[in-house]
């Protein structure tokens, strides 16, 4: 799926509009890493200068869903990042765009990721947990359909339509 920086920006003033002022006023302490090429040091808890997944889910904290979303990235890269970080590290200096990883050549680099077999990563999935696509349970999706189809409504388009679905899905709630 391909974002634009538009509606990303749209769809984070609508759901945090307190981080997107800290933000804009320069409040914020910006991470900054030494990085020596593509999948030589990715952070799984949303602090990577590429975005790795963009998922939807009830729940961030349950290490098995985490899992799983790492799971596809490294399915989708065919390889292992060569160091993953969960926290802050206390070294790291600057970092490079997401250009590099696209093409790393231009930055005189190398891929550093480590090769992967598909049938480990498989036999890992065991170990994970998949959020429902919709990022609810399977009665309330059932739920929220039935009451989009009461209320002659469809799914939206934009981050503007799904504002405006959402409060009036509030007020049938």
């Amino acid at each position: 799926m391909a974002v634009g920086r538009k509606s990303v920006s749209s769809i984070l003033r609508q759901i945090d509009p307190k981080g997107v002022e800290l933000r804009t006023h320069h409040c914020l302490i910006r991470r900054t890493y030494y990085n020596k090429g593509p999948n030589f040091l990715v952070h799984i808890d949303g602090f990577s200068r590429r975005v790795l997944w963009l998922k939807v889910a009830r729940t961030n904290n349950d290490p098995r869903v985490v899992a799983s979303y790492f799971l596809e990235f490294v399915e989708e890269i065919n390889g292992v990042p060569r160091c993953i970080l969960t926290r802050q590290p206390e070294d790291c200096r600057s970092g490079k765009p997401e250009m590099m990883y696209l093409h790393p050549e231009l930055y005189k680099t190398v891929d550093y990721k480590f090769s992967v077999k598909l049938s480990d990563v498989e036999s890992l999935k065991s170990f994970c947990s998949y959020p429902s696509c919709y990022g609810c349970t399977e009665e309330m999706k059932e739920h929220v359909t039935s009451i989009l189809l009461e209320g002659r409504r469809s799914e939206p388009i934009n981050s503007e339509d799904a504002k405006e679905l959402f409060q009036w899905m509030l007020q049938k709630i």
